[in-house]
């Protein structure tokens, strides 16, 4: 799993610096934070009456770049460091399920006007996941298990989609405030692992959050 971290990000940095170093006009770098609720959705676990899905608000961090070819068109990446999981009731009994990601999304990205103080903004891409930390607590948060990274897979692949506002601060600093949903179209849980019922849907990762930032403008 370190080795495929490893390479992904190498791959991700490599990127992001080409961008960097191939732009220039419409170069931006970005700095960001996002509250979210998360899910581990599966259809077996909804339609059982003994399961039932609780709130989960865990924060993600992330740095960004992207470039706009347009006023209003570009490209962008970004890094973003993914606290999530599950939390839910079984049986009477509460656990979360803490899964934590390097999230990779990589969007085309739009915006009205730059002319304007406040512009409309949506980015919409692939992204890639990878796990860096599985692990079971209890209602009190203290560990049951604490490495569940057989249980997961290391890689995910899925889309993310954002849009909200920015506003101009400055000339070359804007605020965002964008509404953020993910989903995975992989399974999280390893069909390998020993004792992966093979009768059981696909479990996806999902977050929805409010993703708020600074965009530094070159």
């Amino acid at each position: 799993m370190k080795t495929k971290v490893i390479k992904i990000s190498t791959l991700a940095l490599l990127i992001m610096f080409s961008i960097i170093t191939n732009a220039q006009q419409g170069l931006n770098l970005s700095i960001n934070v996002s509250p979210q609720n998360s899910w581990l959705i599966n259809a077996d676990d909804y339609d059982n009456s003994d399961f039932e899905y609780k709130a989960l608000i865990l924060p993600a961090f992330g740095l960004g770049t992207g470039y706009n070819f347009t006023d209003n068109l570009g490209i962008g990446l970004e890094l973003n460091y993914s606290l999530q999981g599950q939390r839910n009731e079984y049986l009477g009994i509460e656990t979360t399920t803490r899964l934590d990601y390097l999230k990779i999304p990589i969007f085309f990205h739009y915006n009205t006007s730059s002319q304007n103080k406040l512009m409309f903004t949506a980015n919409v891409g692939p992204q890639f996941g990878i796990l860096t930390n599985a692990k079971l607590l209890d209602n009190d948060g203290e560990e049951l298990i604490d490495d569940l990274s057989e249980v997961y897979m290391d890689l995910t692949f899925g889309a993310a989609a954002s849009f909200g506002i920015e506003y101009k601060l400055t000339e070359k600093i804007n605020f965002f405030s964008l509404i953020k949903y993910d989903i995975d179209f992989t399974n999280s849980e390893d069909e390998d692992y020993t004792l992966y019922q093979d009768s059981r849907a696909t479990t996806l990762n999902s977050t929805l959050g409010l993703q708020l930032g600074l965009k530094f403008h070159f």
